[in-house]
């Protein structure tokens, strides 16, 4: 079992090495042609879902709707810290699309020159501002009739989310919330809703700027960030707690593939918006995980 075990795992690191340069697992994944928006989409996620580490367990998973949502998540690790974040774009198909590469775009940027969540926060802000100025001066410019065909499908252009950073060393978590619901946590066994000061979405103005804020994280907790998506056919964030709860001892990689069919299937397999969840475990020290899908 030892040696399968082992086996897998260097399977597992060849595919990841080497997907960067072929089509042919993408190729073995899809079962059908993907959307022009959906293969922006898909560009703009981690190669990994899941990233599992001594310190902590991070997993994300997306359900997708028809017409794409703008739904993004993404993290990375530096020396000292976990960053995370969840993002949707207002809209749907190509646009949705294109705004959410805007946002991720810049979030990535700042964060690798070194910035500050506040620095991500204004940087994805600024980039959305400025691409809604030029696409309403564009929006000025066309004939009554192209303009009324682009208020029929979305003219808006801003974004929701939420940025995080974790400090590998004490667990101390910041984070900005630009305008998304609030994240749900699991502590001794029972689901709290985080309520966080509430600042404007990406690209809103005028806009007064986000603020730092501090969220408690400790050992064994477990954080889910969602998108609005994983609401639309719940009714309430009950049922996402009966959720969460149902699935607190299973793996997050298990746990977050279990809340989003439960939506897709609520949904008769028919989303109207992206459902997006990233599930956060800070486990205490040889924590187990007994569940399993």
């Amino acid at each position: 079992m030892q040696l399968i075990v082992e086996a897998t795992h260097v399977l597992a690191y060849v595919v990841i090495t080497n997907r960067r340069f072929t089509d042919l697992y993408e190729w073995g994944r899809r079962t059908t042609r993907l959307s022009l928006a959906a293969e922006i989409q898909h560009r703009l996620l981690p190669d990994s879902f899941t990233c599992e580490t001594g310190r902590f367990i991070v997993a994300g998973a997306l359900e997708p709707a028809a017409d794409i949502g703008g739904d993004t998540f993404d993290y990375t690790l530096d020396r000292h810290a976990l960053h995370l974040s969840l993002t949707d774009a207002m809209g749907h198909d190509v646009q949705a699309a294109l705004v959410a590469t805007i946002v991720v775009g810049a979030l990535r940027n700042a964060r690798r020159a070194g910035g500050s969540l506040l620095d991500q926060a204004q940087d994805a802000h600024q980039a959305v501002a400025d691409y809604s100025d030029r696409a309403h001066q564009a929006f000025a410019d066309q004939s009554e009739r192209v303009r009324r065909a682009i208020i029929r499908h979305g003219a808006q252009v801003m974004a929701t989310g939420q940025l995080l950073r974790v400090s590998l060393d004490t667990g101390q978590t910041t984070f900005v919330n630009a305008g998304h619901v609030c994240p749900l946590r699991l502590r001794d066994g029972q689901v709290e809703e985080i309520t966080p000061l509430a600042d404007l979405p990406f690209g809103v103005t005028p806009n007064p700027g986000h603020r730092l804020q501090s969220l408690d994280l400790r050992q064994g907790d477990r954080l889910i960030l969602f998108t609005d998506g994983m609401l639309e056919h719940q009714g309430s964030e009950a049922g996402l707690s009966d959720l969460i709860q149902q699935t607190s001892d299973w793996h997050p990689r298990d746990a977050v593939r279990l809340i989003t069919e439960t939506v897709l299937e609520l949904s008769n397999y028919g989303l109207r918006d992206d459902a997006t969840v990233l599930c956060l475990d800070w486990p205490a020290p040889n924590s187990p995980y007994t569940g399993h899908c």
